[in-house]
């Protein structure tokens, strides 16, 4: 378990974890997956982030950043999933994109913004070059998710445990 602010914690499990491995698996997810990364990726990091009442808004960040200096836009090299396990709602502060900005030609253009507001059990999935923050939770309840984060088999994120 890993204090990622006030009030925000991260529980990391191993990507061999049954109940996670299983979800990684879902019928639903794998084709999109595959279609993104291509055939030959894995489950890298799994795991569960709670923010609870109280909670700031993280600041702006990349998960990963762009590998390769280059002018073109390159493919993903990683997805990240998240499956709320509560409704995600404004109030209590559900990750926030800078729509584009995954791509480098963006960045200096002016912010376009959006919250993923979803039911429990919803699937978020991002390019994890783009621009986000968890939003601060202001309701009195706790905002649970679990994370998945699937990367192709040549990559492995060192910048984040």
């Amino acid at each position: 378990m890993q204090n990622r602010r006030a009030h925000r914690w991260e529980h990391v499990h191993s990507p061999d974890d049954p109940p996670l491995a299983e979800l990684a698996a879902h019928e639903t997810l794998v084709p999109v997956v595959r279609a993104l990364l291509g055939p030959k990726h894995y489950l890298e990091k799994a795991g569960l982030v709670v923010s609870h009442s109280g909670a700031d808004a993280q600041r702006w960040h990349m998960d990963t950043p762009h590998l390769f200096a280059c002018g073109t836009h390159l493919p993903p090299h990683s997805l990240s999933v998240f499956v709320p396990l509560c409704e995600l709602h404004p109030a209590n502060g559900p990750t926030e994109y800078q729509l584009a900005t995954h791509m480098k030609a963006n960045l200096v253009l002016k912010p376009r913004y959006a919250l993923a507001s979803c039911p429990p059990g919803s699937l978020v999935m991002y390019d994890p070059r783009i621009m986000h923050r968890g939003g601060p939770n202001q309701s009195d309840a706790e905002r649970p998710l679990v994370y998945l984060t699937f990367s192709r088999i040549w990559y492995r994120d060192t910048l984040n445990p």
